[in-house]
């Protein structure tokens, strides 16, 4: 087997000659050496560069300089090539071209580098780029690199819309708002904050925010900023009583987050202050009516319940002791007297038991709804055996409630569902399933069913779809029901078809 030697001597000078043909086949002077290296540091450049030598003749642009631009040395063979491309505006280019020639000859003459001003270029597709060039005379050439601007030119122009759209936002917002430093410093707020509270901005720029915050609110304020600087929310929101220049209070709803940088240390708070003062005094007086009108209604119910027990008795007596004995008509009008009495009795109590669902009601604790859901249908034991109506669950979840007044929702729905159906048996089922913080409960019934106009109808004090004849009932049942929920922090409502049953819906907190 022959072995073939081969000096390094002979691979240094065939790797210079691969070199030179490549360059051929690229159409690029041949170069070696230090030359060469040079060229090749150029053309792996990260920006564009350009050598040019003093008869303008462009001798070398980099892949850089051709992806940026789209010239190549096809296009720009030359430096006034170049100029009738890049500058098509004559007047500007004569500007460019003056200003130029004026600094490569400043440079010849010093050695100094050059460093432009910003051009607006033309690329070879027709956009526009902004370009600064700098460059530096070696010789009679000069080599220039060309830093393309516009990406920052562009993030430039978008954040100034973007600070021009916050500024506007917040100087004329009709919410106050204020800009905080991190530090606590604060940086801004705007007229609609300053007017909330009897201020000028220049005058609330001078004030610390503890001087203008309710004495008992400032552990809270202080706390919310605690909260967002440990990370434990970005965004929070808290009431806050804040006093005014005349010394009045303003409550507030506030809600503040804090902005990070993207090393994710904080910059500053941004907080949205809306007054809720109005909404806190029209709350007031509705809570101060509404316990007026509950004191009425208890009231009014019990002062009503002896006169009535006194009516109920001596019609009974009368139906007892004279039924048959006097003509048809006054037994009809006997047996008239003792329904309306035994009604307004249910009526009264039902209306106790509506007036008392806020004032007499315990606090939600965790409760087992299968207990409930027992005691319920014990309370219901006869009128489920009389209909022989067929009661079904699944498995239910525990739930924060007052576990008397559940009782009393799914007591009314049952009783309902059982009382409004024609098919025989009543068949009934619930279940539950997960609704975001809370739990959906559905009771769905075979009965007779409710169309769409009435499904708010229902919810309301004394509504009575069917007539009291065929369906006995105060209509105060379901009103209860949706004030209980209500009360409980959650919602009820139907979805029914007449003649396809009924599917009442009604959210409860999680036992969390």
């Amino acid at each position: 087997m022959n072995t073939l030697s081969v000096s390094n001597d002979e691979l240094v000078l065939e790797n210079e000659r691969l070199k030179v043909m490549l360059a051929e086949l690229q159409g690029e002077p041949c170069r070696s050496g230090n030359e060469a290296r040079f060229y090749q540091l150029m053309r792996l450049a990260a920006i564009p560069m350009s050598h040019v030598d003093k008869e303008g003749k462009i001798l070398f642009l980099n892949d850089q300089f051709v992806e940026t631009f789209g010239y190549n040395l096809t296009d720009i063979p030359t430096l006034d090539d170049w100029w009738q491309n890049a500058y098509p505006d004559e007047a500007y280019r004569g500007w460019v071209l003056s200003t130029w020639n004026q600094a490569i000859q400043d440079s010849i003459q010093t050695g100094n580098p050059i460093r432009s001003e910003e051009y607006r270029v033309t690329c070879k597709d027709g956009s526009i780029r902004d370009v600064e060039i700098s460059g530096i005379t070696v010789g009679d050439d000069f080599m220039a690199t060309l830093h393309d601007r516009t990406p920052i030119r562009q993030a430039q122009k978008e954040l100034g819309i973007s600070e021009q759209k916050f500024r506007t936002i917040f100087d004329y917002s009709t919410v106050g708002k204020s800009l905080t430093g991190a530090d606590g410093t604060l940086l801004e707020i705007n007229q609609a904050f300053a007017s909330m509270l009897g201020y000028t901005v220049k005058e609330m720029e001078k004030i610390s925010f503890a001087k203008i915050t309710h004495p008992d609110d400032v552990a809270e304020s202080k706390q919310l900023v605690q909260d967002l600087l440990a990370g434990i929310a970005d965004t929070r929101r808290i009431e806050k009583r804040y006093i005014h220049k005349d010394g009045s209070i303003v409550w507030t709803l506030v809600s503040t987050r804090l902005l990070r940088d993207s090393q994710g240390n904080p910059v500053y708070f941004i907080t949205s202050i809306d007054n809720i003062t109005p909404l806190k005094e029209m709350m007031a007086q509705l809570e101060h009516s509404n316990s007026e009108l509950e004191q009425f209604a208890y009231v009014a119910s019990h002062d009503l319940q002896e006169p009535l027990r006194m009516v109920s008795s001596y019609t009974q007596l009368l139906a007892k002791r004279y039924k048959g004995k006097l003509d048809s008509d006054a037994d009809d009008f006997i047996q008239f007297a003792v329904d309306g009495a035994n009604r307004m009795q249910q009526l009264i109590q039902d209306l106790l038991q509506f007036s008392r669902v806020t004032t007499r009601g315990m606090p939600p604790e965790p409760t087992d709804t299968h207990a409930v859901i027992a005691e319920a249908m014990k309370n219901l034991e006869v009128l489920i055996t009389e209909k022989k109506a067929l009661i079904t669950t699944d498995e239910l979840p525990d739930v924060k409630a007052d576990k008397g007044q559940l009782v009393r929702v799914f007591q009314n729905l049952f009783s309902n569902a059982i009382k409004f159906c024609e098919a025989s048996p009543p068949t009934i089922h619930l279940s539950a399933e997960p609704n975001q913080h809370m739990w959906q409960f559905c009771v769905a019934d075979n009965g007779i069913g409710i169309a769409p106009q009435y499904f708010e109808k229902i919810f309301q004090v004394f509504q009575h779809l069917n007539s009291i004849k065929d369906y006995a009932g105060t209509g105060i049942g379901l009103a209860i029901c949706k004030r209980i929920i209500e009360r409980h922090g959650g919602k009820i409502w139907v979805e029914s078809e007449p003649g396809k049953g009924s599917r009442f819906y009604f959210t409860l907190p999680r036992k969390e």
